[in-house]
């Protein structure tokens, strides 16, 4: 009885060895939803995601990815707490893996895409790699924030009189201990 050969790509996993040995392009167009949770909450609204990677073999017979994942959408600025565009391109020089040993052996200059089971869940490294990529507190430029005359990022903007802020306090205490 002779097994059928799976596709390269099912509806999330892709088979990276058959990827690499046909040097698969693949230049897509993804709409988030559920299969992406994570992308999901991180954004006010996530708009479309490009990705263009092309599988091959690298040095040491790696599965090497490489290309890049652009994404639209709007975060909520951390300064006013209104709407923000975001546009995001991550580019990607990744091998893929199948062990944490492997992940360690890798040269710095490759991002280790950790499979599982003889498959890579190609919509989770996407997740992934736009996750890392997202601001660690968005807010909108200081010039252009709504939110700019309410909240102070700079320094202290009243003039020192001279006196110390306890000074008052200090002479109290003096007072009421005599």
């Amino acid at each position: 009885m002779q097994k059928a050969e799976s596709p390269i790509l099912t509806e999330r996993c892709l088979d990276p060895w058959k990827a690499a040995n046909q040097q698969l392009q693949m230049a897509r167009r993804i709409m988030p939803d559920s299969r992406m949770p994570r992308w999901l909450e991180a954004l006010q609204e996530p708009g479309p995601i490009e990705v263009d990677l092309s599988f091959d073999w690298g040095e040491q017979k790696r599965i090497r990815v490489q290309g890049s994942i652009s994404a639209q959408g709007k975060l909520q600025c951390q300064r006013c707490l209104g709407d923000m565009p975001l546009s995001l391109t991550v580019d990607v020089d990744a091998a893929v893996v199948f062990s944490e040993e492997a992940a360690a052996q890798l040269p710095a200059e490759l991002d280790p895409w950790m499979g599982e089971s003889e498959q890579l869940d190609l919509l989770q490294q996407i997740e992934d790699e736009l996750l890392l990529a997202l601001p660690m507190m968005p807010v909108h430029e200081q010039e252009s924030c709504p939110g700019e005359s309410h909240y102070s990022t700079g320094g202290n903007t009243q003039k020192s009189t001279g006196k110390k802020a306890f000074a008052q306090l200090a002479d109290l205490v003096k007072k009421t201990n005599n």
